[in-house]
């Protein structure tokens, strides 16, 4: 019982916590405290004295402006790749069906349109024309 505890003393989750935790978790276990003191004597024995370890720096903002700095990872550097034939002959088919469809649109509903408007605007000319033309008809008669 007592090998066990010095088993779990000495484990590396365990050293960093107390020693009451410790003791308490051994007495739950059920090892009396003579076991305990035991296990602890033995485990300091064989252990070199261990330095106690500098308390963290804490950041104190009334001496330093600025937050301590914090760990940045490097992103990769992009590449720059240079376009190959097929990213031209993609830009090239892409700029031909535009050029394809603004012509399908301007034959198939600008032109009709632009006609039909001239048509309209001409027909009172024409009016006027055969209009005269008959007045010039009648005069020669």
């Amino acid at each position: 019982s007592i090998q066990r505890a010095i088993k779990f003393l000495t484990h590396p989750r365990v050293v960093q916590t107390p020693l009451e935790q410790k003791r308490e978790f051994l007495e739950r276990k059920g090892l009396t405290r003579e076991e305990i003191d035991e296990a602890i004597r033995r485990v300091t024995a064989t252990q070199p004295p261990s330095q106690p370890q500098p308390p963290a720096p804490r950041y104190e903002p009334h001496l330093y402006p600025y937050p301590p700095p914090q760990t940045h990872y490097l992103a990769q550097p992009i590449r720059q790749s240079t376009p190959s034939f097929l990213s031209y002959l993609m830009g090239a088919t892409g700029v031909a069906l535009v050029g394809l469809g603004v012509g399908y649109l301007t034959k198939k509903f600008i032109l009709p349109a632009v006609w039909r408007a001239l048509e309209r605007s001409d027909q009172p000319e024409k009016a006027d024309s055969t209009a005269i033309a008959k007045d010039i008809q009648s005069l020669k008669e």
